[in-house]
C-alpha cells in the first residue's frame, strides 16, 4: 500500500479567553487524512503554544494538524490549549505517544500554576502509552504525576507504560526524580507498571 501524500493543516487562534471550536471535531473525526494519529506534541514558547498531531505511514512520520494559540504568559497558554484540546479534539484511540516541550525560563514556568491545570491538560490522552518530557517541563510535570490520587478522582494517562526524560538539566533533579518515583511506585501497586528512560537530547 502506497503511503498517503503529506498533508498539513494549521489553525491559529489569537488572544482569546473562549474559543469557538464547534466545527473542529467533525473535521478531525471525519476527514480521511486525520485518522490513525500516532503522536501528539504540545510545545510552549514565549509567545504561543501549539498542539500538533502526527501520523505514521510505514517508517515515515508526518505532521498532519497543528492548532496554535498566540498568547502569553504560561498560565494563559496552559488553560487555553487545555480548553481547545478538550473541546475540539475527539477521542483519539490510536494515539500512543505524547510529547511536552518548551523554551520558557524556569522562573516563568513556576508562576502561579496549579497542578490541577496540568492534570486538565493530560486528561484527554487516555490511550497514550509513551510520555516524553523535555527540558524544564520535567520539573513541572513530575510533581503532578507524583501527587496521590484521591479515590473519587479520575486517573490521568491510564494506559501509560513509559516515561521518556530528555534534554533535562540536573538542576533540581532530586525533587523531580523523587516525584516520578512516587508515581512509578503507585502504578506498580495498581498492577500497571511504568518504566522511565533517560534520553540525551531533544529530537
Amino acid at each position: 500500500m502506497e503511503p498517503l501524500p503529506h498533508a498539513h493543516v494549521e489553525i491559529t487562534f489569537f488572544n482569546q479567553l473562549l474559543f469557538n471550536t464547534l466545527l473542529l471535531p467533525n473535521l478531525v473525526g471525519r476527514a480521511e487524512m486525520f485518522k490513525a494519529f500516532h503522536q501528539a506534541e504540545i510545545f510552549f514558547s514565549s509567545l504561543s503554544v501549539s498542539f500538533a498531531l502526527f501520523q505514521k505511514h510505514g517508517p515515515v512520520e508526518s505532521k498532519v494538524l497543528v492548532l496554535k494559540i498566540s498568547c502569553k504568559p504560561l498560565d494563559w497558554q496552559l488553560s487555553s490549549i487545555a480548553q481547545v484540546i478538550g473541546s475540539a479534539i475527539p477521542p483519539l484511540p490510536t494515539l500512543e505517544r505524547l510529547k511536552l516541550c518548551g523554551y520558557h525560563q524556569l522562573q516563568c514556568w513556576q508562576d502561579d500554576i496549579e497542578n490541577a491545570e496540568w492534570l486538565e491538560l493530560l486528561r484527554p490522552f487516555t490511550s497514550v502509552k509513551d510520555l516524553v518530557l523535555s527540558g524544564q517541563l520535567v520539573q513541572l510535570i513530575a510533581p503532578v504525576l507524583g501527587e496521590p490520587i484521591e479515590e473519587s478522582a479520575t486517573e490521568e494517562l491510564p494506559a501509560l507504560q513509559n516515561i521518556f526524560v530528555e534534554d533535562v538539566s540536573l538542576s533540581g533533579h532530586l525533587s523531580w526524580q523523587k516525584a516520578i518515583g512516587q508515581f512509578i511506585a503507585a502504578r506498580q501497586i495498581s498492577g500497571r507498571p511504568v518504566a522511565v528512560h533517560y534520553l540525551e537530547s531533544c529530537g
